[in-house]
């Protein structure tokens, strides 16, 4: 994957738009349900930054830098990543964030843009290990997927414009 090339893609895109801060929140909602996990994040994974609208993870919704934020191999590698004990996998044993936030399990899976490029990743965390089953994995897939398709239908829909001959309320 060209990095530059995506990462224009991710701009371009419109996903970090805080006006989907309503579909990023309901599907971290979505996915914390559905998995019964601790935590659920969307990851726009930029040159440097890992942008974080609407985590529920203590500080990350502001992002973090790229090489602390698992989502990036996902990105990276434009592949799932499932870790069922990350106290077991040397890459991410010692991450602060993971250990600062008792995070010991992660499954991950890309979002991908219409050209199927990995613009970000949807990811559940855990405080307990944890494998991953190929049907929670599905899951999973689909729910980045509609992520995406919703974000695609509302860029579609023109921005309702100000009316100019709408009262102005009395400041």
């Amino acid at each position: 994957v060209d990095d530059a090339a995506r990462v224009a893609a991710l701009h371009a895109s419109g996903v970090l738009d805080p006006r989907f801060a309503d579909l990023h929140a309901e599907t971290i909602r979505q996915a914390i349900n559905a998995f019964d996990a601790k935590y659920a994040e969307i990851s726009w994974i930029d040159v440097d930054r890992a942008h974080k609208p609407g985590s529920p993870v203590p500080g990350a919704a502001d992002g973090v830098p790229r090489e602390l934020a698992v989502c990036s191999w996902v990105v990276g590698d434009d592949a799932q990543v499932v870790i069922a004990d990350i106290r077991r996998d040397p890459r991410f044993a010692r991450n602060p964030l993971l250990v600062e936030h008792d995070i010991r399990s992660y499954a991950g899976v890309p979002i991908r843009d219409a050209d199927e490029r990995p613009l970000g990743a949807l990811c559940i965390m855990d405080s307990e290990p944890r494998e991953m089953k190929p049907t929670e994995l599905a899951l999973l897939v689909e729910m980045a997927q509609r992520l995406m398709q919703s974000i695609r239908e509302r860029s579609a829909k023109p921005e309702p414009a100000l009316d100019p001959d709408a009262a102005v309320p009395p400041g």
